[in-house]
């Protein structure tokens, strides 16, 4: 686990909220006072610039927003195997009373997916999609990609996670390295989740996933199949069939060409 032993949380609660008391008061203002007292926290030299990363899941539906504040925000969109992105969920919620349906996770994979491709269709230069099987057999590789994406200098402690600094133990099974990035959980959906999970994923996001590179195990169902397939409530059958629409629209075709030249020149 990330070890924040000696932050000083209370230092930066107070400097975030003298920043945004001299601050408009707008939303923008708020996270760039935080971003401010965060730097303050650990030890930026003050008045340097330094890229601000905000990570909370499902920013690509607030990418809009953040675009109105801050017109160059750039998007890096981490896309997983559903099947395996679904297993990581699945494992998480077992049991516990905030268990994960399959049929909800395809529905927010989807419309996920869809919502980080029309905005690598509009602005290409501003977004960037990375696989994180791409990124834990290769880091080295894509982290460079990503800081040419960013125009920052590649520097190797970049291949060493860390949080405030410190080394930062991977998560996973008892086989993963203490330290480190590890591609040990690529897979391990093959052994781990129900053939009718893995199934019902492969029936609504089998597109999506060949147009990334991942094969189906199951293989492509025909129209009749497919609508067959669909479970759950009436709302959710109907909300999947929109997303799905949404998600194969004509951008992916565009993003699949701009990615098949960037694998051509990799």
């Amino acid at each position: 686990m990330p070890d924040y032993t000696g932050f000083p949380f209370h230092e930066l609660k107070r400097a975030t909220l003298e920043a945004f008391a001299a601050s408009p008061g707008t939303p923008a203002d708020l996270f760039t006072s935080l971003g401010a007292a965060f730097g303050q926290a650990t030890g930026a030299t003050p008045g340097s610039r330094r890229p601000v990363v905000e990570k909370t899941p499902d920013n690509e539906f607030r990418l809009h927003a953040a675009r109105r504040w801050w017109p160059g925000s750039r998007l890096i969109y981490l896309v997983r195997d559903p099947r395996a992105a679904f297993n990581s969920h699945a494992a998480k919620t077992r049991g516990r009373d905030t268990e994960l349906p399959v049929e909800t996770f395809v529905l927010h994979y989807a419309r996920s997916l869809a919502t980080a491709l029309r905005h690598c269709a509009e602005t290409p230069g501003l977004c960037l999609v990375v696989k994180y099987e791409d990124l834990v057999t290769d880091p080295e590789a894509e982290l460079r990609r990503l800081c040419r994406f960013l125009s920052m200098e590649f520097h190797p402690s970049l291949l060493e996670p860390t949080k405030l600094g410190r080394p930062w133990r991977a998560a996973g099974g008892a086989d993963v390295t203490p330290y480190g990035v590890t591609a040990s959980r690529v897979g391990a959906w093959r052994d781990e989740l129900e053939r009718e999970d893995v199934e019902y994923i492969e029936a609504f996001l089998g597109k999506a996933m060949m147009l990334l590179g991942y094969p189906l195990a199951a293989g492509v169902k025909s129209s009749r199949e497919f609508l067959a397939t669909l479970r759950g409530p009436i709302r959710l059958r109907w909300e999947t069939l929109r997303a799905l629409a949404s998600l194969y629209k004509p951008v992916g075709i565009v993003w699949r060409s701009r990615t098949a030249g960037r694998r051509g020149g990799r």
